[in-house]
């Protein structure tokens, strides 16, 4: 996929999908893809394989969106029930929840709505205690590690990258990298 018409954030997150998550993806027809948090456009727009996934798009405060194979939706995670993906994807959004129990909810829910051999990627932003960045959770790496394989995921992938800077510099923290099949 291209990086046209993103902002850093969404060009960070393309360089995780095409670096690291591709590479665990067994591409087929009826692929489906769950973009968690899409904020102005879901990363997925420039999708330019073949094989054309199933995309749902949800971010309760999201732009509203048309797209000829995005399915951009303004509701929440919890809002999905009987549906099942092959990749679900966290755009950054996780993190900034309200609590750690609804991360940890947030995580059971994933595995639900996973396919059996499914995918979840995320790229979360571990912030700093200092951090200048207000209303964000402040996660422990080895607590999300936790979390997932109690949720039934094995974890695939387990990056930690150090002194990421996000939002133009405003903040420093680390950036962790997962991908999780379910089993």
């Amino acid at each position: 996929m291209t990086n046209e018409r993103f902002h850093s954030g969404q060009i960070q997150l393309l360089n995780f999908f095409n670096d690291k998550v591709l590479n665990f993806i067994n591409l087929k027809k009826d692929f489906s893809i769950l973009d968690i948090g899409y904020g102005d456009r879901s990363i997925f727009e420039q999708w330019n394989f073949e094989i054309q996934p199933n995309v749902l798009a949800i971010d309760p405060n999201g732009l509203k969106r048309d797209h000829e194979f995005i399915d951009y939706k303004q509701i929440s995670l919890f809002d999905l029930k009987d549906q099942s993906f092959d990749l679900i994807f966290d755009s950054h959004t996780l993190h900034t929840l309200n609590s750690i129990n609804e991360f940890k909810e947030a995580i059971l829910n994933i595995s639900k709505l996973l396919s059996t051999g499914g995918l979840f990627a995320i790229e979360l932003n571990i912030f700093k205690e200092n951090s200048t960045f207000d209303g964000r959770l402040k996660l422990n790496y080895l607590d999300v590690e936790k979390w997932i394989i109690e949720s039934g995921l094995e974890i695939k992938l387990f990056l930690f990258l150090n002194n990421a800077v996000f939002y133009q510099g405003m903040m420093e923290g680390e950036i962790l990298q997962i991908i999780a099949r379910k089993k």
